[in-house]
């Protein structure tokens, strides 16, 4: 197949006409179960030994391709940061990106998944955040019958947990099915062990509808 590899002192490229070619493969074959396998490791090290900034880009893989108009667009990159540099209080941040939010020509690189960002100095903690972008990308966990056990509605800023499959009906909506799935056991449970303190507080003083309201029909 046509193809080769292009090296300079800046970049490495292979190329193939291949489907699904090249490959990259790391192997170890050192003997014993006990060995670990190999690791690819990037590196950023200045050569006057000044150190990292905070939130310098250490390293990072790409995952690049044509659009419609044969233009080339990067759709998915993860990228690994030196959040903290403070000796002996390192601390690092993995951040995730996707191609998405695209309505009228508007898609772009959005942070959907971001893990560390711990910064003592600037009293940051270390967090596992989703959709740090703030766009419009719902959050889904689905259990063994559920594809909705646990919902973010991204665009009305909603949750549900349960059955419901639609917009959440509330800021928190819990709803469970007839006779599958998320059945057989009470809709809500709260267990107070602590025999000091309220088990059930609601502040409701700006509001001008009723408290609570129980409709069984």
């Amino acid at each position: 197949s046509a193809g080769g590899i292009t090296a300079t002192a800046q970049s490495f490229l292979i190329t193939s006409a291949t489907s699904q070619k090249p490959t990259l493969e790391l192997k170890n074959t050192t003997a014993s179960d006990s060995n670990d396998g190999p690791i690819m490791s990037f590196t950023k090290e200045p050569s006057d030994n000044a150190g990292e900034a905070d939130d310098n880009v250490l390293g990072g893989i790409k995952f690049n391709g044509l659009d419609g108009g044969n233009n080339s667009t990067t759709y998915g990159q993860f990228t690994v940061h030196s959040s903290d540099k403070s000796s002996g209080d390192e601390a690092g941040e993995f951040r995730f990106k996707v191609m998405a939010g695209g309505t009228a020509g508007s898609a772009a690189l959005a942070e959907i998944l971001t893990i560390g960002g711990e910064d003592t100095n600037a009293s940051t903690p270390c967090e596992v955040i989703v959709n740090e972008a703030s766009i419009d990308c719902d959050f889904r966990v689905e259990s063994g019958d559920e594809t909705h056990m646990l919902f973010v509605d991204a665009a009305n800023n909603r949750v549900s947990i349960g059955d419901s499959v639609d917009a959440p009906a509330a800021t928190l909506e819990i709803t469970n099915h007839a006779s599958a799935g998320a059945t057989g056991v009470p809709l809500l449970q709260l267990n107070s062990n602590d025999v000091d303190k309220v088990a059930i507080d609601i502040n409701a003083a700006n509001t001008t509808a009723n408290v609570i309201d129980i409709v069984a029909d």
